[in-house]
């Protein structure tokens, strides 16, 4: 039950993002391997500050989505190459038990055509259920829809 709360809020949200932007953004949906393994979903806006989604689960066990804003570091607005940080907060399941906390996002990229190749790292403290130090990230790919 409390998956599909946390499923139905991000929802809401990116709902509200992809309308309140649609008109300045352009939206990218990817994958990410690495710890853990995630879709993603990204509305990129230029230089000002992009809203980033991360959604991971592992059947039966947990489910988390990472919420990020995501400033572009490069002087230019439209590089082959570019670096993105920003912070963020996370919320979950594991166990059945609710888990919450904020994290930090840095990701460089490689842009061609409409795909991106990137690398992310994404520190974290987990506040509730327990107080943790969590480290996520990994290689992703990207597309422009």
């Amino acid at each position: 039950m409390l998956r599909r709360i946390l499923l139905l809020a991000v929802l809401s949200l990116s709902v509200t993002a992809l309308d309140s932007r649609a008109q300045s953004s352009s939206t990218w949906i990817g994958f990410e391997a690495g710890s853990p393994s995630s879709i993603t979903l990204m509305f990129d806006r230029g230089r000002d500050a992009n809203l980033e989604f991360l959604a991971a689960w592992d059947l039966g066990e947990w489910f988390f989505v990472n919420g990020h804003m995501l400033f572009l570091a490069n002087e230019s607005t439209d590089p082959p190459l570019s670096l993105r940080y920003g912070p963020g907060l996370f919320a979950g399941t594991r166990n059945e038990q609710l888990s919450l906390g904020g994290s930090f996002r840095l990701e460089g990229a490689y842009h061609w055509n409409k795909y991106a190749a990137y690398l992310a790292l994404t520190p974290g403290l987990e506040v509730i259920e327990r107080t943790e130090f969590v480290m996520g990230g990994g290689l992703g790919f990207r597309m422009r829809l």
